[in-house]
């Protein structure tokens, strides 16, 4: 039996090729699940209500301030309350 080498350009498109095979199918399947009862994203389209509340989940929650507080409520960025039991 023959052995093939593979040569190092090969090597890295299959590499990369994975990571992406990967990296789409637990995007796909992870981040918006169609099962859930309430699917924030699939209301509106996005994960964010707005720009303020991505600012503020990347940046802004270490030093809540009284304006981010009253803008979270009007815009609702909490989504669905959760009934937790043990």
């Amino acid at each position: 039996m023959k052995r093939i080498i593979l040569g190092f350009g090969t090597r890295r498109f299959i590499f990369v090729a994975c990571f992406i095979a990967v990296f789409m199918a637990t995007t796909l399947s992870g981040c918006s699940s169609l099962n859930s009862t309430c699917n924030e994203t699939m209301k509106h389209g996005s994960i964010w209500k707005s720009w303020d509340h991505a600012y503020f989940s990347y940046i802004g929650y270490k030093n809540p301030t009284p304006e981010a507080i009253k803008k979270s409520i009007e815009e609702n960025w909490w989504g669905c309350p959760v009934e937790v039991t043990k």
